[in-house]
């Protein structure tokens, strides 16, 4: 409904207010439009009408009534998690919840089993474990369980199984066939190694003769010809494992 100026006053003004009239002091007051009485009982009528009830001049609670009775019939059935998911019925009201699940429904979910790397340290994502080796139920995870079965830890044998145990390790892609880990069973821990090497002996080795007899020395140890020096400790270094330069961070898997 458009807003009707008074027919005096400012006719430039389109948006002229109505005034009171003031004769003492010669100030004319506003004179309504026949539009500015007529509009307004048109659009309440048409109100009442639209909500179902019949127009009653001796009924001044007609608008009150009117409006409510259109709030309650504007009110649509929220959508479940189908219809969310669908995003077909244009009829259903859409909760915050069900926007989300119907966001998450068109995206790529990641496959439960997933192992993921996180610099988060306090607290866990929704739907992520941290991979410590805990012992789980099968039938709260079973979509996890599902996914890994007992690769990880049998559990107790009967309700539970366990998750990875990846605190502390470094992660290795599964042989596969290529033949670079051959005969590794997949989810298997294995321990550190070293490569199969020789080294050089660079020890201070002199050889001497003693009552024709002829030996080596090296420090205060002496060796005859007849003597091996297989297995004699030359010198040792390092720490208490063999590990290549790391950051530390946390694994998580998705159930």
């Amino acid at each position: 409904m458009k807003y009707q100026p008074p027919i005096n006053g400012d006719i430039t003004d389109p948006n002229r207010p109505y005034i009171n009239a003031d004769p003492a002091r010669g100030v004319e007051g506003a004179i309504p439009p026949a539009e500015a009485i007529e509009h307004p009982q048109r659009e309440q009528h048409n109100l009442i009408e639209a909500s179902g009830l019949t127009p009653d001049a001796n009924d001044l609670t007609q608008m009150t009534q009117a409006v409510r009775r259109l709030i309650v019939q504007g009110q649509r059935a929220l959508a479940s998690l189908a219809e969310a998911r669908a995003g077909t019925d244009n009829s259903r009201v859409m909760t915050p919840l069900r926007t989300r699940q119907a966001i998450e429904n068109h995206l790529t979910p990641v496959p439960v089993g997933t192992i993921i790397v996180s610099a988060r340290l306090v607290g866990t994502p929704p739907g992520w474990l941290r991979c410590n080796g805990a012992r789980l139920a099968r039938e709260a995870y079973a979509d996890l369980f599902s996914a890994i079965g007992t690769t990880f830890g049998n559990g107790d044998g009967r309700t539970t199984f366990n998750i990875p145990d990846l605190r502390g390790e470094f992660l290795r892609g599964w042989n596969g066939g290529s033949n670079t880990d051959p005969g590794r069973v997949f989810g298997s821990v294995q321990a550190d190694e070293f490569k199969s090497h020789t080294h050089d002996f660079t020890g201070a080795l002199t050889a001497q003769t003693s009552d024709d007899v002829g030996y080596i020395v090296s420090g205060a140890r002496r060796y005859s010809d007849h003597q091996s020096i297989a297995g004699t400790i030359l010198n040792h270094t390092g720490g208490r494992e063999t590990r290549p330069r790391n950051v530390s961070v946390l694994f998580l898997i998705k159930y």
